[in-house]
Order: C-alpha cells, then structure tokens, then sequence
C-alpha cells in the first residue's frame, strides 16, 4: 500500500517557481531528506529539505524547507497537512517564503 502525495497546489507552486526564476535561480528538484513526529492523536508534523540544483550546469542553487503538519483520517486511507515552505540560495541567505499545502490518499 502507498499514498498519492501531491505538494504544494499547482498556483503556490507557480507563485514559488516565479519568485524563484525572478531570482534568478533554475529550479531543479533533486534529493531530499526529512523526519517527523507525533503530535497527538492522528496529527503528526514533519520537515523536509530538499536540495535544488541548476539544469544546465548541475551546481547547486540551494534548497527548500517544508515544514507541515499533518492530520490524518481515523480511517488511516487519507491526510491533509498545512505548512510553509523557505526557500534559500546557495549562500544559505533565505530568499522567499510560501505556504504549502499537501493532501494524500492510500490506493492500492
């Protein structure tokens, strides 16, 4: 079994990517690390970071952060999380901020 995740909303991640091209940088998505935790009941929060590398060149542009926390069905086969997202330059300075908002469901 397994979850269909999709993160952030296709006009958030629109926003994101334009304040992200007007800064100048390429955006492409590469590997990724996080950890979460149990809040109370069926609420958990977590954190990813997942580092963003230049299309043409391969050297790193920088990274985003997604903080969220999530609630999941008593059920077990559904959650929603809200959250934002930061995004940084290769130089660690913090260059936009954003929501982020995630839903899933189990399919099988």
């Amino acid at each position: 079994m397994g979850a269909v995740v999709t993160t952030p909303s296709p006009s958030r991640e629109a926003e994101l990517a334009s304040r992200v091209a007007l800064l100048g940088l390429v955006q492409d998505d590469g590997a990724g690390h996080g950890a979460w935790s149990h809040v109370t009941a069926f609420s958990y929060a977590y954190a990813f970071k997942f580092f963003r590398f230049d299309a043409t060149t391969g050297g790193l542009v920088g990274w985003t952060v997604i903080r969220q926390e999530a609630v999941v069905d008593p059920s077990g086969d559904t959650y929603t999380a809200e959250g934002g997202a930061e995004v940084y330059n290769a130089s660690g300075a913090l260059v936009a901020r954003g929501c982020s908002t995630t839903s899933a469901s189990r399919f099988q």
